[in-house]
């Protein structure tokens, strides 16, 4: 086989380039690696260089060019048939569900996107169409190790193509914490223990850092949701909004009576005349409040100091967590519901 080039997206976002990335390097095919960096004013006109679709991945092979992930993978499969399993039963399986996984599942695509690096809370009430696709994800995994899948760690027990397709979905269940049953969970964790899958972390956690500001943690990349700036680790806490200025007063509990009856709007004084210059003077606290209020007395000792460590991520080894390991980040509210009375939902 002539030289290979693949050309791919960032790594930290990039899904369809995982895909065809992953399989070269579990084959142990040679190839040079060409990275266009996504979201960018010039990342469309430098992917048209390699792509007649102005899309990433695309493979290289002399003349020829593949672009899209499963054409890559079939082109690869006529070189090295170990790609798909050898019985037609499994073979026929493996190929439905690498052709599902290709086209569907769009709304866990919207709302889990890919973020290799980051790392996410457990989830909480999910979208009913996530949901539907993360159960049906995890019959797939269940079906295929429980008929094809006994004799190795993988869905059809050696390393195929099924593999390398539902590749990116493993990232995303680490990065979103979904709850798995025993099953699907040690698969996931064997996916992201391979070597390739851990080499692919290191460059998006590479990419991540050189994107970031100094001093600022580097935010998510997201195709759903704008990024924000984000404080170091140790603050613990995201750059919103400033919070309103509240009266310290009504904070405490000293609530002011009013002076004025309950029955009747009060009198309102009259506007002052133009030039005329009013004073305000401050509104006594009535001596009922004043006296309920605690005797002044020293200090309280200060707070322990508060640990932030970072809690261990779901399904990797020690090993992994040092290579791909970011600051954790509460759950998108993109992929959370709630309820409302007359039966529709809304996001928060």
């Amino acid at each position: 086989m002539s030289t290979l080039q693949l050309v791919i997206g960032s790594k930290n976002s990039s899904s369809w380039s995982l895909r065809p990335w992953l399989l070269l390097k579990q084959i142990g095919l040679a190839f040079e690696e060409i990275l266009i960096p996504l979201r960018r004013p010039d990342s469309r006109e430098r992917i048209l260089a390699y792509s007649p679709s102005g899309r990433v991945p695309v493979l290289i092979v002399g003349e020829v060019r593949i672009w899209d992930s499963l054409a890559i993978a079939e082109f690869l499969a006529e070189h090295d048939p170990g790609l798909w399993p050898p019985e037609s039963r499994a073979r026929a399986m493996a190929r439905s569900i690498s052709a599902e996984m290709h086209s569907g599942f769009q709304a866990l695509r919207t709302f889990m996107p890919m973020d290799f690096t980051a790392r996410f809370g457990p989830p909480g009430k999910l979208l009913s169409s996530v949901e539907a696709d993360i159960e049906r994800i995890v019959a797939i995994w269940r079906e295929c190790r429980q008929r094809f899948g006994r004799s190795g760690p993988f869905l059809f027990g050696s390393f195929t193509i099924a593999d390398a397709m539902f590749a990116p979905v493993c990232s995303r269940f680490t990065t979103y914490a979904v709850p798995l049953d025993p099953v699907c969970a040690a698969y996931v964790a064997h996916m992201m223990s391979l070597p390739a899958m851990r080499e692919w972390g290191r460059g998006a956690a590479a990419e991540v850092a050189a994107e970031a500001a100094p001093g600022i943690a580097a935010a998510p990349a997201s195709t759903v949701e704008e990024t924000i700036p984000r404080l170091p680790p140790h603050f613990g806490r995201e750059i919103g909004r400033p919070e309103p200025v509240r009266d310290l007063g009504l904070a405490r509990g000293m609530r002011q009576e009013s002076t004025q009856p309950r029955e009747g709007k009060p009198e309102r004084s009259p506007p002052p005349a133009h030039g005329q210059t009013t004073t305000l003077e401050p509104r006594p606290v009535p001596l009922a409040v004043v006296d309920s209020l605690p005797p002044a007395g020293p200090l309280p000792p200060p707070a322990p100091p508060v640990s932030h460590a970072e809690p261990a991520m779901p399904f990797l080894p020690d090993a992994i967590v040092e290579d791909t390991r970011r600051t954790p980040r509460p759950i998108p509210s993109t992929i959370m519901i709630k309820p409302i009375g007359d039966g529709t939902r809304r996001r928060r």
